[in-house]
């Protein structure tokens, strides 16, 4: 979504006193070409964005009757004729106002590209203020995600040396890691665009990398991308077209987590994105839902590696921790088969901490003994956390 509803008390507020049911008169305009404009401007997308929707709503405003309202709403805006008229009348009239918005971005060097669709529809009164007050409701507010890294913990030596740059939202519950909820529970993209928070944290993995004093010991960083970015091939160009933009001379300490991959992604399909990216970098990880198996040809598409993210309900206290133990085991013997290391992300028990690194993980992230950061630290030795054990089931068969 490119604009989300704002609060109209004013609006609100004169609905409810002209105390009338009518029906309303409204122009849904939609923008066209967004993705184009998406990947054209590359890294300086969030301020056109912050700019195209300033612009184009005082612009409208500009255009429109004192009494009338526009709304950003969604990938467009609805435009609400507060006067009754007829239908041919008000049609031509958000022509007309479609038209004087594309001369408007035609005047804009990175939004000459866009182009408007209109379509006129008839609101009620109720729907209407229905529609003004509903970003109000917190059970409707989309999650705003942030780029944080998460140091990734290696057993072996018990120290971290790499921080991977990964989304994280506020809900009710808190922080949470990830980026769709939907897919933490059944494995399946809402395909919402995350290009931009992609963009957001190449930009801040190029300002770690950047800054790094080679005469001291540094730490690898890597760069999420979503698997919905790499699907869209505009979304993809300008990712692509962003990460060839970091330091060359420092790009053996990056490497890319493609994240949230779908339940049965086809194997070609992951191999021509792994291509694309290892023109760029060198290691790749791949990040599969929790439910699923170790995938048996990784080692076909050159991956550095793969794992999953441990959903929220296997921490809790009193929750059976033989199945996650054996799924550990399964994963581990998998990719150590193909010569890939197994990651497992978001572990909140330090009972599970050590499953996971008896089984054989070589990265473990977990904000609650090693917390998310907003710049990667340095390297450094952290011993395994202390905790009650877990049982664990019989080792699986090699």
């Amino acid at each position: 979504m490119l604009f989300q509803d704002g609060t109209f008390a004013d609006v609100i507020a004169r609905l409810r006193a002209a105390g009338d049911e009518r029906d309303f008169d409204a122009a849904q305009m939609q923008l066209i070409n967004l993705p184009e404009v998406i990947a054209s401007v590359g890294s300086q997308w969030p301020k056109v964005k912050a700019k195209l929707g300033a612009a184009s709503v005082s612009f409208l405003k500009g255009c429109l009757d004192e009494t009338d309202v526009v709304i950003p709403a969604g990938d467009g805006f609805l435009i609400i004729f507060d006067k009754q008229a007829d239908p041919a009348q008000l049609k031509a009239r958000a022509e007309e106002l479609r038209g004087l918005l594309l001369e408007f971005y035609r005047s804009q060097e990175e939004l000459r590209e866009l182009g408007l669709a209109v379509e006129m529809r008839r609101i009620s009164s109720s729907d209407l203020r229905g529609l003004l007050s509903a970003p109000q409701a917190p059970s409707r507010t989309p999650p705003q995600h942030r780029m944080r890294f998460a140091p990734m913990w290696s057993p072996g030596p018990q120290a971290v040396a790499s921080y991977a740059c990964v989304p994280v939202f506020e809900d009710r519950s808190g922080e949470r890691f990830g980026y769709d909820r939907g897919y933490a529970e059944e494995g399946e993209n809402s395909h919402r665009d995350y290009c931009e928070l992609d963009l957001r944290g190449l930009e801040l993995v190029q300002k770690a990398l950047q800054g790094y004093d080679l005469d001291r010991a540094v730490p690898a960083v890597g760069v999420s991308v979503h698997s919905t970015t790499m699907q869209n091939r505009l979304a993809r160009s300008a990712f692509l077209e962003r990460l060839a933009r970091l330091p060359q001379a420092r790009m053996k300490y990056a490497f890319v987590r493609i994240a949230e991959i779908e339940n049965g992604a086809p194997l070609i399909t992951l191999a021509d994105w792994c291509g694309m990216l290892r023109a760029r970098v060198r290691n790749i990880l791949l990040e599969f839902h929790h439910s699923t198996q170790a995938p048996p040809n990784l080692s076909q598409i050159g991956v550095w590696g793969a794992g999953y993210r441990l959903p929220r309900s296997a921490s809790r206290e009193g929750a059976d921790s033989s199945a996650v133990s054996l799924q550990f085991q399964r994963w581990a013997l998998g990719l150590g088969r193909q010569r890939a290391v197994f990651f497992v992300d978001d572990l909140r028990r330090p009972g599970l901490i050590q499953l996971a690194a008896g089984a054989g993980a070589r990265f473990i992230t977990s904000d609650n003994f090693w917390p998310l950061l907003d710049t990667p630290g340095g390297v450094y030795g952290s011993p395994a956390p202390q905790g009650p054990t877990v049982s664990k089931p019989a080792s699986v068969a090699g």
